[in-house]
């Protein structure tokens, strides 16, 4: 069907005929791809493209930049060397809503070059003659330009398809820009809806007054060699991100929920951390299954809370829900902290909070985040401190990426290891990420394994024997709140050498109470078993006082005991620098 869209408005029947009208079918040649007469300069020159694209022999897999004049005027050899770039601008093309445009060319300009990733560029054209002519509206190009994305995602599926925003312009051009902008937003959401990347290339070239920079510029509205310099950088950017993602969990692996649109995935699959052993009764549980008859049960039930546990992972999903356990809280802990889960992206190399699964009293499915963008981040999922779980499923909108989360490097590949009391366990953080190992690990960039026991760590022999099993980058040792002072005489040395005999070189750092600190006769016990160790020539011993972990203004505990958010922020701070000059030196610190 031949349409022309310059003297009149395109009604949505017409559109609609022709959105259905253009489908190729096997690579045949569309009526849009025969040249016909030529009509002016631009449609010779599209045609002699086309046809040029056609007779082409394009060796599979390289990287296809599809639009107008940005494209073919791209001099990609000198401004992408070493990438092997298609390129398939076409000068003065637009979208498709007349007989000639990227709708028209697909089977030529990107479905017979088999590609490894698409760079879509197009709309200021279609503006253009908006500008002129007051024709195609804003929404025609916008329909239309979702036909074209909508086509490109159903016949390549797994090809990363990048959408590239307008420039801005300036001089002659300059009424184009609220135009721009208007489609720029459109264009975004797009992208957002087919779950691909969105480029922006308006912010970096933008000056104050809204307009293309000069600097940039040969004319007001095309490039000069500057201005792809910086088009050039994003697109490396793009491709490093495009790049395939190890560890990528199968789509078709996923199953499905009623009343929702997500995939949901097992978390198994992905990478969990906080586990100190794989033999354990439950996936999820934190001691090994031989345990069970060798510690006090009070620490093989509380074994089952996931205080620590952390699943990571990779996606670009801009929503990410759970189903899990769900759960209760105890009443003087909120229940997002004892039963919830507690998302963080890891952006600009910080761990930053993202959301929270909030619990029912039973199985649960809730969002955890939304509005999260579509670029590939990684994430940490914390699972519940006080609850036990024996599922989890992420679901992630399909069409988005989730894979495992890449490996740690080599220098922080060993975790930390805390054992200690309920305050080690997360009792009571608003949040499960929000409890002090959790930070110190977010800080550090470690992984962390929680062996906190609520009133139940008490440096058991048999504890200890399994902790000397785990091969950790140091131990911290913080079980004072639960031991009388006769316990700390008796076990602390003994727990000390034990764990030196199975690791001559691994640090050990003993954490005196937090709790009345001056006066605690535990703490005066722990000091002489540290001094009468260090005396024997035990090396790699630290000691950290209690004074400093809650010291500050406003009480930051929510009983006299366990902390808040405020006292576990406030532990954190005074381990950091502690366990920093440990993991950075392994030399002897005792803080006086």
């Amino acid at each position: 069907m031949m349409f022309r869209c310059n003297r009149r408005r395109i009604t949505a029947a017409g559109l609609c005929a022709i959105l259905g009208g253009v489908v190729c079918a096997g690579g045949a040649q569309t009526p849009s791809e025969q040249t016909p007469p030529p009509v002016d300069k631009w449609a010779k020159h599209y045609h002699d493209r086309v046809a040029l694209f056609r007779a082409e022999n394009v060796e599979p897999g390289g990287i296809v930049l599809v639009g107008s004049s940005h494209v073919e005027g791209f001099d990609t050899g000198k401004l992408l060397p070493g990438r092997r770039i298609v390129n398939r601008g076409i000068i003065s093309d637009r979208i498709g809503l007349t007989d000639r445009g990227i709708l028209h060319r697909l089977d030529c300009s990107v479905f017979d070059c088999k590609p490894s990733v698409i760079f879509l560029e197009n709309g200021v054209n279609d503006l253009g003659e908006l500008w002129r002519h007051g024709t195609p509206s804003i929404d025609e190009v916008e329909t239309c330009y979702r036909e074209v994305v909508k086509r490109i995602r159903d016949r390549l599926p797994e090809v990363p398809l990048v959408i590239v925003g307008l420039f801005p312009t300036r001089d002659n051009y300059a009424e184009l820009n609220p135009m721009i902008v208007d489609l720029n937003q459109r264009l975004k959401k797009i992208a957002d809806d087919a779950h691909c990347p969105f480029m922006d290339v308006h912010a970096p070239y933008v000056d104050a007054d809204g307009a293309l920079k000069a600097e940039y510029s040969r004319d007001g509205l095309h490039l000069n060699e500057a201005g792809y310099r910086i088009w050039a950088a994003r697109i490396e950017s793009a491709l490093a991100a495009a790049a395939p993602v190890p560890g990528k969990l199968d789509p078709t692996h996923a199953t499905s929920q009623p009343s929702s649109e997500l995939l949901w995935y097992d978390a198994k699959e992905l990478t969990i951390e906080g586990k100190g052993w794989t033999d354990t009764e439950g996936f999820y549980n934190r001691l090994p299954a031989k345990a069970k008859d060798v510690v006090p049960g009070a620490v093989w039930s509380l074994s089952k809370h996931t205080a620590g546990i952390a699943v990571r992972f990779v996606t670009n999903s801009p929503r990410i829900a759970a189903t899990w356990d769900g759960g209760g809280a105890m009443n003087h802990m909120a229940a997002t902290g004892n039963s919830g889960l507690d998302l963080y992206a890891r952006r600009e190399g910080q761990w930053v909070f993202c959301g929270v699964g909030r619990p029912k009293t039973e199985k649960t499915t809730a969002d955890v985040a939304k509005g999260l963008g579509t670029e590939l981040t990684e994430y940490m999922l914390y699972l519940p401190l006080y609850n036990g779980t024996a599922e989890l499923q992420l679901g992630i909108e399909p069409g988005a990426t989730l894979a495992k989360a890449p490996p740690r490097p080599a220098e922080k590949a060993r975790p930390i290891v805390f054992y200690g009391t309920s305050i080690t366990q997360g009792g009571c953080a608003s949040r499960a990420g929000m409890c002090h190992t959790a930070i110190l690990g977010r800080w550090l960039d470690r992984e962390v394994i929680n062996l906190g026991f609520s009133g139940a760590g008490k440096m058991e022999p048999a504890l200890v024997d399994l902790l000397s099993e785990l091969d950790p980058a140091v131990y911290v040792l913080e079980a004072l709140p639960n031991m009388t002072t006769e316990l700390v005489r008796e076990r602390i040395q003994p727990s000390v050498r034990r764990l030196r005999e199975a690791h001559p070189d691994t640090p050990i750092l003993l954490v005196e109470n937090p709790l009345l600190p001056a006066t605690n006769p535990g703490n005066a016990a722990l000091r002489e078993a540290f001094d009468a160790l260090t005396k024997d020539g035990v090396k790699h011993l630290f000691y950290l006082e209690g004074a400093e972990q809650l010291a500050g203004p406003e009480n930051g505990t929510v009983d006299g005991v366990h902390p808040t958010d405020l006292g576990f922020y406030r532990m954190a701070v005074t381990y950091r620098p502690t366990l920093e000059h440990i993991l950075s030196t392994g030399t002897s610190l005792y803080h006086e």
